[in-house]
């Protein structure tokens, strides 16, 4: 049996939005209330209505954001107002329901548009002719200093109360300091908060709230739990009220600042089963308990549970296992941790490798390119050798200059799979030329292809004939397939129709001779030019590279030219989804946003690894202190 049994409790519990009150036969026996919902929602409700029977002021604040219920908690405290809680984009039909039962003239509301949508909930209360005034800042530390202000509106502060922003116990227990003590407070990031002429107290230890330059009260305990007491034992002498909430889960925990103000009393914190010691004897000494939430936030028998420190004492031997098990688990998860260690080590220093030669490829486009397909891509060795000695031959005659403009470019040399695909789109989906087959590529075509390109940028020279391939030029536009297939189309398909409707009856080649000069009578003397979509349509080439050169050349800028040619002249055919592949890899590998995020993946990764070692000897060193309250519950 334990020593210190808590006194004799004749329960009443709040279950399923229900209050059954307890009847206290004499002074040593303990009331227990416990008020819940369904919901985070509801139980804000529920508390609203054990606590008032009517409130002209309602603070109505987000339930699934605790910084700004938090903030919200002094300006309830200081109406003596009940907190309702709400979801985001309406009013919950309980919170509507509840604000009518208060008959609510004033509703202030905490958090800007993205906790509390305004089109909906202010629209909707001032529809009813309910005044509504929000109080909101560009984030929850601006938040809580406009509820501090409004809060000063409505009483004459002793203190300003400190507290952490970024978690919500410290700021909930401070709650009881605003009954006994006026008082106001901001919540902090724990580096700084606004200047005030008021005493000013801090909440929560130093970890929690460094606040380095703070030279005023501090209230704090060894945990969330402790402070709460202290918290408590600051702010009330002999009252014989509590109100017990979560420590863990802030949602039914929120709005429990209406039963402070009710009952005159503090807050104590609690684990899901587990009082503490100190926590234990504080409520002993109490006539009143009041649990906010359900049995899924607060265990059923928190009250009849042994502390965490007995529990620890009842079981060393359970924990010594508990240890053995969690160092074995430890150096398990070492071993099996060193491969992926080893393996972001690897991709770190494959990645700074990488960004070492990254601008030097990009500054050298296609010279740089062709030998790193022969070290990624060594089957296709000697077709990029006779492509690379073709630029190589023309680089040293002066017509390929390696520029940002020039065909070889990193830029230039990239969008060729661009247009390789754009063009074998063409070539499947005309409609007179039928039954077609995508054209394949090489290196040797591609590099033809960027000289030929290179060496037609004076427009006035028409073709150059380098190579003996086929070839299409075009001049001064951002893409040539408008011109080449696009306008060409139109003419050819003005000139079929012309020879089946006059000279159907002919020979092809003469009707065609015939259709072109009517062509010429009807445009005044404009040849009608088709070469170049036929050139694209054509089922004698099989192999092709479309490269452009984006210098500026008189009036125009964007050279494109397309070498075209028969397969039996090669050996290599790189079909248009493997040109992709390999140019995505290469550009893959040139990117730099992308390279430094795998590093940084690389590096996360060792980071988890060596957070989660951390961790699992964090635990293993509590168990051995015995601090069971940070780790694992035994059962």
């Amino acid at each position: 049996m334990l020593k210190n049994q808590l006194k004799k409790l004749t329960v009443a519990a709040l279950i399923a939005a229900m209050i059954v009150p307890a009847s206290v036969s004499n002074a040593a026996e303990q009331k227990v209330i416990r008020i819940s919902g369904k919901d985070r929602i509801a139980t804000s409700v529920e508390i609203s209505k054990s606590a008032y029977s009517t409130s002209e002021n309602v603070v109505l604040a987000s339930g699934f954001n605790f910084a700004d219920a938090l903030s919200a908690g002094q300006l309830a405290s200081a109406l003596n107002a009940p907190l309702l809680l709400s979801s985001k984009d309406k009013l919950d039909n309980e919170t509507e329901s509840e604000i009518n039962r208060l008959k609510a003239k004033n509703v202030y509301i905490v958090g800007g548009n993205h906790t509390i949508k305004k089109s909906s909930v202010d629209s909707y209360l001032k529809k009813k002719n309910i005044k509504v005034t929000r109080l909101e800042g560009n984030n929850r530390y601006k938040t809580s200093e406009k509820v501090m202000e409004k809060t000063k509106e409505f009483i004459n502060p002793q203190y300003l109360l400190i507290a952490s922003g970024k978690d919500f116990p410290d700021a909930l227990a401070a709650t009881s300091l605003m009954v006994n003590h006026k008082s106001v407070m901001v919540l902090s990031d724990g580096n700084s908060y606004p200047s005030s002429n008021l005493k000013e107290i801090a909440i929560g230890g130093k970890k929690q709230l460094p606040l380095e330059k703070f030279k005023g009260e501090r209230i704090s305990g060894r945990n969330r739990y402790e402070t709460a007491l202290a918290i408590a034992k600051r702010s009330f002498n002999d009252n014989e009220n509590v109100v017990l909430a979560s420590g863990q889960v802030f949602a039914d925990s929120l709005s429990a600042v209406s039963l402070t103000k009710k009952h005159n009393a503090p807050i104590i914190l609690t684990e899901f089963e587990n009082l503490t010691k100190n926590t234990k004897e504080y409520l002993n000494k109490k006539e009143s308990i009041y649990i906010v939430g359900g049995f899924k936030t607060i265990d059923k028998d928190i009250l009849a549970n042994i502390t965490s420190e007995e529990k620890y004492e009842r079981n060393k031997e359970r924990i010594k296992d508990q240890i053995k098990s969690l160092e074995e688990e430890a150096k398990q998860f070492e071993e099996t941790s060193k491969p992926k260690i080893e393996e972001a080590n690897k991709k770190i220093s494959e990645v700074d490798a990488l960004l070492s030669k990254t601008d030097e490829r990009i500054k050298e486009g296609a010279f740089a390119f062709f030998p790193w397909v022969v070290e990624n891509y060594p089957e296709y060795k000697e077709d990029v050798d006779k492509g690379l000695a073709i630029l190589n031959e023309f680089y040293e005659k002066g017509d390929v200059r390696k520029t940002p403009e020039d065909a070889t470019s990193y830029e230039n040399m990239v969008m060729t799979a661009d247009w390789l695909e754009q063009l074998n789109g063409l070539r499947l989906k005309d409609e007179h030329f039928t039954g077609l087959k995508k054209l394949d590529t090489n290196f040797e075509i591609l590099a033809k292809a960027m000289v030929s390109c290179d060496r037609s940028l004076d427009y006035t020279k028409g073709h150059r004939h380098t190579f003996s391939v086929w070839e299409n030029l075009y001049w001064g536009a951002t893409n040539p397939f408008k011109g080449w297939y696009d306008d060409e189309k139109l003419v050819y398909e003005e000139l079929m129709n012309t020879i089946n409707t006059k000279y159907s009856a002919e020979n092809k080649d003469v009707a065609l001779e015939k259709a072109k000069a009517d062509f010429m009578i009807k445009y005044n003397g404009e040849k009608p030019v088709i070469g170049h979509y036929t050139n694209i349509l054509s089922d004698s080439i099989n192999v092709v590279a479309v490269t452009k050169n984006s210098s500026q050349n008189g009036y125009f800028r964007n050279t494109f030219c397309m070498n075209g040619d028969f397969g039996h002249r090669y050996k290599t055919f790189i079909s248009e989804e493997k040109y992709r592949e390999i140019i995505n890899a290469y550009a893959k590998i040139n990117d730099k946003k992308y390279l430094l995020e795998e590093k940084a993946s690389a590096q996360k990764t060792i980071k988890d690894i060596e957070n989660e070692k951390n961790s699992r000897k964090q635990k293993i060193q509590n168990l051995k202190k015995g601090n069971t309250e940070k780790i694992i519950k035994i059962k």
